[in-house]
């Protein structure tokens, strides 16, 4: 297929959009089953769920343009999963596993926050109001969990630090 209009590239967008909320969601749940902090789990369970609504925003997107995506994989979000599984390997304490987990969400959401401001300029430029209000939703969804992830991070790394000597 040759990219050859804004629709391609927005279909291609959702493409990837879709591929990194599947991706994504897997990498969440092993995520979420490694770690024991029980409000980052809780939150990362919120971001688990809150992943079908935003699968079903891109379907809810694609069908308001009357088209359907690439099979797009996410190349970011891929790589995002393989960083935390290498990670994994280096046999890390429970802590800074915590650690390196959040720091590994917050990537995921932002890629997928950057996505979605993506999609959704292209689709209000086009006219495609329909899809950028799904596109909309997912956004304020994404920017909202991101900031309380960051709340959780937040206290979760202060407790982390001050528990855990700074060499050994």
């Amino acid at each position: 297929m040759t990219m050859a209009t804004p629709r391609d590239l927005l279909l291609y967008e959702l493409g990837i959009a879709r591929d990194s909320e599947r991706t994504g969601r897997i990498m969440v749940g092993r995520i979420r089953d490694l770690i024991r902090n029980e409000d980052l789990i809780e939150t990362l369970r919120c971001i688990e769920q809150q992943s079908e609504q935003h699968l079903s925003n891109v379907g809810n997107c694609l069908r308001a343009l009357g088209g359907a995506p690439l099979e797009t994989p996410s190349e970011t979000v891929n790589g995002i999963s393989s960083r935390f599984e290498a990670f994994t390997r280096l046999q890390p304490t429970c802590e800074l596993l915590e650690l390196f987990a959040l720091s590994t969400v917050r990537l995921f959401l932002g890629f997928g926050i950057t996505t979605a401001k993506s999609i959704l300029s292209l689709a209000r430029l086009m006219g495609e109001t329909q899809c950028a209000d799904h596109v909309q939703e997912t956004l304020a969804q994404k920017e909202e969990t991101l900031r309380n992830l960051e709340r959780v991070g937040e206290e979760l790394s202060q407790r982390i630090v001050k528990s855990v000597p700074a060499t050994s």
